[in-house]
């Protein structure tokens, strides 16, 4: 049955893009979900940034335009309307605050995407992991930090706006959105020294491996209520 459901996952997770007259521009990664009976599109809000052009997703059903629907700021989370959308979407939020432990957790991401001539490039990458702990980080991330994913895998550049989301049978549950790296300066994953002639120590470089964040679905849940009541 999981396989089954993901075979799916690259129908309503694609790679978002700003859109001019005279260019294209990747900006980061975005989702469909189902609220309701409304599917709905998010990304994190500070992909969206100051672009004023239009707005499409790319995914493996095709390309997808998009009105800005909700943007806030704090919670850099950011819901979009889609013109039209991807069909049989299976994705639904998690509306409880999400806990640590060891459930599979998945993140779907196009942080490789490239614009070239006008084509698009997209090589998206499953990062697979579980949440090590929840962070009350509103001293660093201000509102989006209550109650944050820590993850167990990175989050590289492009890969903000990703859903963060566990697959349960046939069910595809969306825990967070993924918008940051936290950086843990006391564990380095690798040392290397470099000794000088005398064999002291010349130079050191220290490489640390950081771990992702993610703004919890509770926060995404609130806002796509927000969202339906308005319409």
């Amino acid at each position: 049955m999981n396989h089954q459901v993901a075979v799916n996952i690259d129908e309503y997770c694609g790679a978002l893009f700003a859109h001019y007259t005279d260019r294209v521009e990747f900006i980061g990664s975005a989702f469909f979900f189902l609220h309701g009976d409304r599917v709905v599109a998010a990304t994190a809000n500070h992909c969206i940034g100051r672009h004023d052009g239009k707005f499409h997703v790319v995914c493996a059903q095709g390309i997808f335009y998009l009105d800005i629907s909700l943007r806030h700021e704090a919670l850099d989370l950011c819901l979009l309307t889609p013109q039209s959308h991807p069909q049989n979407i299976h994705a639904t939020l998690v509306r409880e605050f999400a806990t640590p432990g060891n459930t599979v957790l998945h993140a779907y991401e196009f942080s490789t995407t490239e614009v070239v001539k006008g084509g698009y490039h997209l090589s998206p990458a499953t990062r697979i992991g579980n949440c090590v702990r929840v962070l009350n980080a509103e001293s660093i991330f201000g509102a989006a930090g209550h109650r944050m994913l820590e993850l167990s895998f990175p989050a590289l550049k492009g890969a903000s706006g990703s859903a963060v989301f566990e697959l349960r049978n046939t069910q595809i549950l969306i825990h967070g959105v993924l918008v940051a790296n936290v950086q843990r300066h006391l564990l380095p994953a690798q040392i290397e020294t470099v000794l000088d002639e005398e064999n002291e120590i010349l130079e050191e470089r220290k490489y640390f491996l950081p771990q992702g964040a993610a703004v919890n679905a509770h926060h995404l849940a609130a806002l796509a209520d927000q969202l339906l009541q308005s319409a």
